[in-house]
């Protein structure tokens, strides 16, 4: 038996698993490999889709051992099967109505509408446009009236800290009947089909591998649901103050491998 077999760690990405500028750690990566020859279960909740996750983790295929979640709980993929589950997707009517709203608002504002086509960016901003550079080959800036025959699974808009904190109260003054509203980053703040969440799919992943210990880890408000339901929860020192408060293992800043920390303390002190 491996030292690790009870355990089943799930990590957010920015803020938790890449180091700065989305970096991804040797020092990470080295301790997922140590961690998954002696029994271990590691994968990601992110916010990314998998299309995305191509370009900011190429490594993915060969480091997660259990289906990840992605689009912050939208669906889930297995990369081992190359099955997608537990799938959601926006309602068009209630969506294009409150979108209709925001860009009446927020004209300056650029989004992007995740599919598995690509992204989905009638508008693309400047501010946005710089932050997508990475990804620019799978934004489609086309009318949305031609990709209305596939699944929309979120919308994620992209500004400045000032503007995200003014649109968060503005959603926040608006009642939605299939969709729910998340920030997942300073600098974003999503639209998702409601009952989606990391936290639901936590629980599936509970269900999928009964007999481990499942560990999550994150930093940041799109995490606190999945912490909520986890076995225990880790977070970074970087981790908000929210965060930090239902957290039981705490370790260090994300840019210095917390994974690895965690992997550690494992380890020596196991959960």
């Amino acid at each position: 038996m491996g030292i690790f077999d009870r355990y089943l760690i799930v990590s957010d990405m920015d803020g938790t698993f890449f180091g700065e500028k989305a970096s991804v750690l040797p020092r990470n990566m080295e301790a997922i490999r140590y961690f998954h020859e002696n029994g271990g279960l590691f994968t990601l909740a992110t916010g990314r889709d998998v299309r995305v996750l191509e370009y900011a983790f190429p490594q993915a295929p060969d480091t997660l051992s259990c289906p990840a979640i992605l689009c912050n709980g939208v669906y889930m993929y297995d990369y081992g099967t190359g099955e997608f589950f537990d799938e959601m997707q926006m309602d068009k009517e209630e969506f294009l109505s409150v979108l209709a709203k925001v860009r009446q608002s927020f004209p300056e504002v650029g989004f992007r509408i995740s599919s598995l086509r690509g992204f989905l960016c009638p508008y693309v901003s400047p501010f946005m446009r710089e932050r997508s550079a990475s990804f620019s080959s799978i934004i489609l800036e086309e009318d949305l009236g031609a990709h209305m025959d596939i699944p929309w699974h979120k919308c994620v808009f992209v500004a400045d800290e000032d503007t995200i904190q003014r649109m968060i109260e503005f959603f926040s003054r608006m009642e939605f009947s299939s969709l729910v509203s998340v920030a997942s980053s300073k600098t974003l703040v999503e639209l998702l089909p409601i009952g989606s969440g990391k936290g639901g799919k936590i629980a599936r992943l509970k269900e999928l591998y009964p007999d481990r210990t499942v560990i999550c880890v994150g930093d940041f408000f799109n995490d606190l649901d999945m912490m909520q339901v986890a076995d225990v929860a880790a977070c970074p020192a970087n981790a908000l103050d929210e965060i930090k408060a239902i957290s039981s293992i705490h370790l260090c800043h994300h840019r210095e491998g917390c994974i690895a920390d965690l992997i550690y303390k494992l380890e020596h002190d196991p959960a």
